[in-house]
């Protein structure tokens, strides 16, 4: 509803939406046309709108900044794959998939730069999440760009989780990753994130100091 509405409404003597919902529909007709059947319907709590999750138009991520650059790649690397660690796990805690992962490098003179890819098909096994991120951070971070300030992992172009289906042999693998996956989460959220950590991320310390 804009401005010019509902001044207009408060002329005519509208100030709840109790009064809307108790007001004859044809009078709102009467003075906003098609859209005064639509606020008198609202008021009423009646709306056939399709309904689009947030989820649908958001990504999920995750990024840390360090508190000085960083232009050891190995390091980066280990950082990379905690932070897709981190990723992965949220998408099997909301039941979506990711078509799309994204990673975000900000220099030290602070020029952000954004790499992304598309998978065949969209997954939450953090094996696969990882491999694209590896893949973009390798073939497409020169280290020209470094050292960075800023990293971050980001998957995008949600959608709902569908069970995995025992349907195809090449799908044993990832029956088996997914299986993998849905422990080290339970372990985390039993004992905390440091209790069981990828064998990449042990090239640095597990405290968290990097503000997030």
């Amino acid at each position: 509803m804009g401005a010019k509405a509902e001044h207009r409404l408060h002329e005519l003597g509208f100030r709840t939406i109790g009064q809307l919902a108790a007001a004859p529909q044809q009078i709102l007709i009467d003075h906003f046309g098609e859209s005064g059947r639509s606020f008198h319907l609202l008021a009423r709590g009646i709306d056939d709108r399709f309904v689009v999750p947030d989820w649908a138009s958001k990504s999920i991520s995750s990024e840390t900044t360090f508190p000085r650059d960083i232009a050891d790649r190995e390091v980066l690397r280990s950082w990379l794959l905690e932070l897709t660690d981190q990723v992965a796990a949220r998408l099997r805690s909301s039941g979506i998939r990711a078509h799309t992962i994204e990673i975000k490098l900000r220099s030290s003179d602070f020029r952000t730069h954004t790499r992304s890819t598309t998978l065949g098909d969209p997954t939450d096994v953090t094996d696969e999440v990882w491999r694209a991120a590896a893949e973009l951070f390798d073939r497409r971070i020169p280290n020209s760009i470094l050292p960075a300030r800023l990293l971050g992992v980001a998957a995008t172009k949600l959608e709902r989780a569908a069970p995995l289906q025992r349907l195809l042999f090449d799908e044993a693998s990832r029956l088996k990753q997914h299986a993998a996956d849905h422990t080290s989460d339970k372990i985390r959220e039993r004992f905390g994130d440091d209790a069981i950590r990828r064998a990449g991320a042990l090239l640095r310390p597990p405290s968290r100091n990097p503000l997030t």
